[in-house]
Protein backbone atom coordinates (compact mmCIF):
# COMPACT_ATOMS: atom_id res chain seq x y z
CA UNK A 1 0.00 0.00 0.00
CA UNK A 2 3.39 2.43 0.10
CA UNK A 3 4.32 4.44 2.61
CA UNK A 4 1.80 5.48 5.03
CA UNK A 5 1.81 9.42 5.40
CA UNK A 6 2.61 11.13 8.23
CA UNK A 7 0.27 14.05 9.43
CA UNK A 8 0.07 17.16 11.75
CA UNK A 9 -3.85 17.87 13.27
CA UNK A 10 -4.35 21.56 13.56
CA UNK A 11 -7.99 21.40 14.37
CA UNK A 12 -10.53 19.20 16.12
CA UNK A 13 -14.00 20.06 14.28
CA UNK A 14 -16.06 17.90 15.60
CA UNK A 15 -16.61 14.82 17.35
CA UNK A 16 -18.15 11.49 15.61
CA UNK A 17 -21.10 9.65 16.80
CA UNK A 18 -20.22 6.21 17.59
CA UNK A 19 -19.14 3.47 19.83
CA UNK A 20 -15.80 4.05 18.65
CA UNK A 21 -15.28 7.78 19.89
CA UNK A 22 -13.69 8.93 16.68
CA UNK A 23 -12.96 12.77 15.74
CA UNK A 24 -13.22 14.79 12.73
CA UNK A 25 -9.61 16.67 12.34
CA UNK A 26 -8.34 18.58 9.92
CA UNK A 27 -4.36 17.95 9.08
CA UNK A 28 -1.66 20.37 7.84
CA UNK A 29 -1.76 18.54 4.46
CA UNK A 30 -5.16 20.19 3.90
CA UNK A 31 -6.74 17.00 3.96
CA UNK A 32 -9.62 15.79 6.88
CA UNK A 33 -9.14 12.47 8.91
CA UNK A 34 -11.66 10.72 10.85
CA UNK A 35 -9.35 9.91 13.90
CA UNK A 36 -8.93 6.75 16.20
CA UNK A 37 -7.43 7.91 19.45
CA UNK A 38 -4.57 5.87 21.60
CA UNK A 39 -6.05 6.11 24.26
CA UNK A 40 -9.99 5.29 23.78
CA UNK A 41 -12.16 3.64 26.07
CA UNK A 42 -12.60 0.62 23.26
CA UNK A 43 -9.39 -0.83 23.17
CA UNK A 44 -6.58 1.72 22.95
CA UNK A 45 -3.13 1.23 21.06
CA UNK A 46 -3.99 -2.65 20.16
CA UNK A 47 -7.91 -1.42 18.49
CA UNK A 48 -4.79 0.54 16.18
CA UNK A 49 -2.98 -1.90 15.26
CA UNK A 50 -6.18 -4.17 14.44
CA UNK A 51 -7.46 -1.13 11.97
CA UNK A 52 -3.98 0.08 10.42
CA UNK A 53 -3.05 -4.05 9.46
CA UNK A 54 -6.93 -4.33 8.17
CA UNK A 55 -5.89 -1.32 6.03
CA UNK A 56 -2.79 -2.40 4.75
CA UNK A 57 -4.67 -5.71 4.10
CA UNK A 58 -7.82 -4.73 2.44
CA UNK A 59 -6.09 -2.69 0.25
CA UNK A 60 -3.29 -5.47 -0.85
CA UNK A 61 -6.95 -7.62 -1.90
CA UNK A 62 -7.89 -4.97 -3.71
CA UNK A 63 -10.73 -4.23 -1.17
CA UNK A 64 -12.07 -0.57 -0.85
CA UNK A 65 -10.85 1.24 2.33
CA UNK A 66 -10.58 4.68 3.30
CA UNK A 67 -6.77 6.06 2.60
CA UNK A 68 -5.07 5.64 6.26
CA UNK A 69 -2.47 7.78 7.83
CA UNK A 70 -0.46 8.29 11.39
CA UNK A 71 -1.77 11.38 12.82
CA UNK A 72 0.10 13.11 15.15
CA UNK A 73 -1.50 15.09 17.54
CA UNK A 74 1.00 18.10 19.43
CA UNK A 75 0.30 21.39 21.08
CA UNK A 76 -0.29 23.28 17.65
CA UNK A 77 -3.79 21.58 17.57
CA UNK A 78 -6.97 23.48 18.34
CA UNK A 79 -9.43 22.16 20.19
CA UNK A 80 -11.82 23.06 23.26
CA UNK A 81 -11.62 19.27 24.29
CA UNK A 82 -8.76 17.66 25.52
CA UNK A 83 -7.05 15.49 22.31
CA UNK A 84 -4.04 13.22 23.80
CA UNK A 85 -0.48 13.94 22.41
CA UNK A 86 1.35 11.46 20.34
CA UNK A 87 0.40 9.51 17.03
CA UNK A 88 -2.99 8.11 16.51
CA UNK A 89 -4.72 6.66 13.36
CA UNK A 90 -6.91 8.23 11.29
CA UNK A 91 -8.64 7.74 7.75
CA UNK A 92 -8.92 10.53 5.46
CA UNK A 93 -11.88 11.73 4.96
CA UNK A 94 -13.97 13.01 1.74
CA UNK A 95 -14.17 16.60 3.17
CA UNK A 96 -17.36 18.34 3.27
CA UNK A 97 -17.87 18.82 -0.31
CA UNK A 98 -18.34 14.71 -0.76
CA UNK A 99 -22.23 13.44 1.32
CA UNK A 100 -21.17 10.56 3.15
CA UNK A 101 -23.65 7.75 4.56
CA UNK A 102 -23.34 4.95 6.85
CA UNK A 103 -26.18 3.08 5.43
CA UNK A 104 -27.61 2.87 2.23
CA UNK A 105 -31.65 2.16 1.70
CA UNK A 106 -32.54 -0.97 0.47
CA UNK A 107 -33.94 0.97 -2.53
CA UNK A 108 -30.61 2.11 -3.54
CA UNK A 109 -28.30 -0.81 -2.70
CA UNK A 110 -28.65 -1.80 -6.17
CA UNK A 111 -26.68 1.71 -7.14
CA UNK A 112 -23.56 0.56 -5.29
CA UNK A 113 -20.98 0.15 -7.75
CA UNK A 114 -18.81 -1.82 -6.07
CA UNK A 115 -20.50 -4.52 -4.26
CA UNK A 116 -18.08 -6.86 -4.87
CA UNK A 117 -16.27 -6.01 -2.53
CA UNK A 118 -18.88 -7.01 -0.02
CA UNK A 119 -17.85 -10.89 -0.91
CA UNK A 120 -14.20 -9.92 -0.70
CA UNK A 121 -14.72 -8.17 2.81
CA UNK A 122 -16.35 -10.99 3.83
CA UNK A 123 -12.96 -13.30 3.03
CA UNK A 124 -11.07 -10.97 4.59
CA UNK A 125 -13.19 -11.02 7.71
CA UNK A 126 -13.74 -14.60 7.72
CA UNK A 127 -9.51 -14.82 6.93
CA UNK A 128 -9.18 -12.47 9.77
CA UNK A 129 -11.68 -13.54 12.65
CA UNK A 130 -14.01 -10.15 12.24
CA UNK A 131 -15.57 -10.18 15.83
CA UNK A 132 -18.62 -7.53 14.77
CA UNK A 133 -20.36 -7.07 11.77
CA UNK A 134 -19.12 -5.90 8.49
CA UNK A 135 -19.09 -1.59 8.41
CA UNK A 136 -18.86 0.25 5.49
CA UNK A 137 -19.50 4.04 4.49
CA UNK A 138 -21.04 4.96 0.39
CA UNK A 139 -20.40 7.92 -1.10
CA UNK A 140 -21.23 9.12 -4.73
CA UNK A 141 -18.80 8.10 -7.52
CA UNK A 142 -17.96 11.93 -8.49
CA UNK A 143 -16.09 9.92 -11.76
CA UNK A 144 -18.47 7.99 -12.95
CA UNK A 145 -21.69 8.82 -15.36
CA UNK A 146 -25.01 9.68 -14.08
CA UNK A 147 -28.01 7.78 -14.62
CA UNK A 148 -30.05 8.93 -17.32
CA UNK A 149 -33.61 8.18 -15.70
CA UNK A 150 -32.60 10.29 -12.17
CA UNK A 151 -29.46 12.53 -12.57
CA UNK A 152 -27.94 10.96 -9.90
CA UNK A 153 -24.38 8.89 -9.89
CA UNK A 154 -23.80 5.47 -8.07
CA UNK A 155 -22.61 4.75 -4.78
CA UNK A 156 -19.17 3.92 -4.18
CA UNK A 157 -18.90 1.77 -0.57
CA UNK A 158 -15.22 1.90 1.44
CA UNK A 159 -14.81 -0.84 4.88
CA UNK A 160 -14.49 0.63 7.86
CA UNK A 161 -14.26 0.11 11.84
CA UNK A 162 -11.79 -3.24 11.65
CA UNK A 163 -10.56 -2.59 15.69
CA UNK A 164 -12.54 -5.83 16.49
CA UNK A 165 -10.49 -8.23 13.92
CA UNK A 166 -8.02 -11.09 14.95
CA UNK A 167 -10.91 -11.99 17.81
CA UNK A 168 -10.78 -8.03 19.12
CA UNK A 169 -8.33 -6.55 21.14
CA UNK A 170 -7.34 -9.65 23.16
CA UNK A 171 -6.14 -11.33 19.88
CA UNK A 172 -7.43 -14.64 21.25
CA UNK A 173 -8.60 -15.23 17.19
CA UNK A 174 -12.26 -16.30 18.43
CA UNK A 175 -14.02 -17.32 15.19
CA UNK A 176 -16.23 -14.36 13.66
CA UNK A 177 -19.35 -13.60 14.60
CA UNK A 178 -22.46 -15.41 13.40
CA UNK A 179 -23.11 -11.58 12.15
CA UNK A 180 -19.62 -10.93 10.44
CA UNK A 181 -21.74 -10.32 7.05
CA UNK A 182 -22.95 -6.81 6.31
CA UNK A 183 -26.30 -6.41 8.10
CA UNK A 184 -28.04 -5.92 4.86
CA UNK A 185 -28.28 -9.50 3.12
CA UNK A 186 -30.01 -7.07 0.16
CA UNK A 187 -26.34 -5.99 -0.68
CA UNK A 188 -25.30 -9.40 -2.14
CA UNK A 189 -27.22 -11.50 -4.95
CA UNK A 190 -29.77 -13.93 -4.71
CA UNK A 191 -28.08 -17.19 -6.16
CA UNK A 192 -24.93 -16.49 -4.46
CA UNK A 193 -22.21 -19.49 -4.74
CA UNK A 194 -19.08 -20.31 -3.61
CA UNK A 195 -17.64 -19.34 -7.12
CA UNK A 196 -18.78 -15.91 -6.56
CA UNK A 197 -15.75 -15.67 -4.44
CA UNK A 198 -12.92 -17.23 -6.59
CA UNK A 199 -11.11 -13.82 -7.15
CA UNK A 200 -11.21 -12.90 -3.64
CA UNK A 201 -9.95 -16.27 -2.51
CA UNK A 202 -7.29 -16.40 -4.99
CA UNK A 203 -6.22 -13.11 -3.99
CA UNK A 204 -5.88 -14.13 -0.57
CA UNK A 205 -3.65 -17.40 -1.37
CA UNK A 206 -1.48 -15.44 -3.54
CA UNK A 207 -0.80 -12.84 -0.36
CA UNK A 208 2.70 -12.74 0.35
CA UNK A 209 3.71 -13.18 3.92
CA UNK A 210 5.60 -9.85 3.35
CA UNK A 211 2.24 -7.70 2.98
CA UNK A 212 2.04 -8.81 6.72
CA UNK A 213 5.09 -7.98 8.33
CA UNK A 214 5.61 -4.40 6.19
CA UNK A 215 2.58 -3.88 7.71
CA UNK A 216 3.75 -4.62 11.31
CA UNK A 217 7.14 -2.49 9.80
CA UNK A 218 5.06 0.11 9.75
CA UNK A 219 3.33 0.58 12.88
CA UNK A 220 4.31 3.61 15.59
CA UNK A 221 6.89 1.99 18.37
CA UNK A 222 4.31 3.16 20.90
CA UNK A 223 1.37 1.34 19.70
CA UNK A 224 3.06 -2.30 20.06
CA UNK A 225 5.29 -1.53 22.78
CA UNK A 226 5.10 -4.80 24.76
CA UNK A 227 3.10 -6.54 22.40
CA UNK A 228 6.07 -7.49 19.88
CA UNK A 229 5.77 -11.20 20.45
CA UNK A 230 2.30 -11.31 20.98
CA UNK A 231 1.93 -9.25 17.35
CA UNK A 232 4.22 -11.82 16.12
CA UNK A 233 2.70 -14.44 16.99
CA UNK A 234 -0.98 -12.77 15.99
CA UNK A 235 0.87 -12.65 12.47
CA UNK A 236 1.68 -16.25 11.72
CA UNK A 237 -1.52 -17.65 13.48
CA UNK A 238 -2.86 -15.13 10.29
CA UNK A 239 -1.23 -16.88 7.60
CA UNK A 240 -1.73 -20.55 8.84
CA UNK A 241 -5.66 -19.43 8.83
CA UNK A 242 -5.23 -18.88 4.87
CA UNK A 243 -5.74 -22.12 3.52
CA UNK A 244 -8.87 -22.58 5.73
CA UNK A 245 -10.84 -19.85 4.55
CA UNK A 246 -12.60 -22.04 1.59
CA UNK A 247 -14.20 -24.10 3.63
CA UNK A 248 -15.16 -20.92 5.93
CA UNK A 249 -17.01 -19.49 2.92
CA UNK A 250 -18.72 -22.45 1.76
CA UNK A 251 -20.37 -22.50 4.79
CA UNK A 252 -21.04 -19.11 5.22
CA UNK A 253 -22.36 -19.10 1.67
CA UNK A 254 -25.05 -21.70 2.53
CA UNK A 255 -26.03 -19.91 5.30
CA UNK A 256 -26.19 -16.27 3.38
CA UNK A 257 -28.40 -18.70 0.86
CA UNK A 258 -31.13 -19.39 3.55
CA UNK A 259 -30.71 -15.90 4.79
CA UNK A 260 -31.86 -13.96 1.49
CA UNK A 261 -34.28 -16.55 0.80
CA UNK A 262 -36.07 -15.18 3.93
CA UNK A 263 -39.64 -13.93 3.75
CA UNK A 264 -38.12 -10.97 5.89
CA UNK A 265 -35.74 -10.29 3.53
CA UNK A 266 -37.48 -8.00 1.14
CA UNK A 267 -35.85 -6.64 -2.21
CA UNK A 268 -36.40 -3.91 -4.02
CA UNK A 269 -37.55 -4.26 -7.21
CA UNK A 270 -34.14 -3.84 -9.08
CA UNK A 271 -32.71 -6.41 -7.67
CA UNK A 272 -35.46 -9.38 -8.00
CA UNK A 273 -34.01 -12.15 -10.36
CA UNK A 274 -30.55 -10.92 -10.60
CA UNK A 275 -28.05 -13.86 -10.49
CA UNK A 276 -25.11 -11.49 -11.95
CA UNK A 277 -23.40 -8.06 -10.47
CA UNK A 278 -23.74 -7.22 -13.78
CA UNK A 279 -27.03 -6.72 -13.81
CA UNK A 280 -27.78 -4.97 -11.16
CA UNK A 281 -26.47 -1.86 -11.74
Amino acid sequence: MGTTKRVKALRLIRKMRGKNHAHLIAADDGCTYVVKLAINRNGGRRALVNEYVASALLSSLGIATPTPAFVEIGDECVSDDFLPSGTHFGSRSRGDAVAVYDFLPKSLLHRVSNREDFLGALVFDHWAANADSRQAIFFRDVVGPAIPASGHRDFIAEMIDNDSLFGGIDWTFQEPAAEVKYSRPEIYWLNLSIADFTPWLDALAKLRPEVLSDAVAALPREWINGDERALDDLMSRLLERQPLVPAMIQQSVDLLRADLHSPRVVWPRQLRGSTQLTSMI
